[in-house]
């Protein structure tokens, strides 16, 4: 996206949207991360699992593995950008 920029291109609309999707789910995993699996470690200072918690954790860490996984495989795109449209032109009907 940066190359495109400097060239000014415009970035194809699917691009962008997917690139919304991945830092939404990046968001929500470093929330995950940082909340829900430091939370688990607080029963005992770890020494004691909460087997209920942890079934919860794995089941939510899959989910957001195959958010991630899917967002992989779309975001193999054939173009990314494509020229900016020429400004200035002027058509005449005659």
């Amino acid at each position: 996206m940066d190359e495109a920029t400097r060239k000014s291109e415009v970035i194809a609309p699917v691009v962008k949207r997917w690139i919304a999707d991945v830092d939404k789910e990046t968001n929500e995993l470093k929330r995950f991360l940082e909340e829900d699996v430091k939370a688990n470690k607080m029963c005992l200072n770890g020494w004691l699992p909460n087997l209920k918690l942890q079934h919860y954790l794995g089941r939510k860490a899959k989910k957001h593995t195959d958010v991630v996984l899917q967002l992989q495989e779309e975001g193999k795109f054939d173009r990314k950008s494509y020229p900016a449209p020429q400004s200035g032109c002027t058509f005449n009907h005659t």
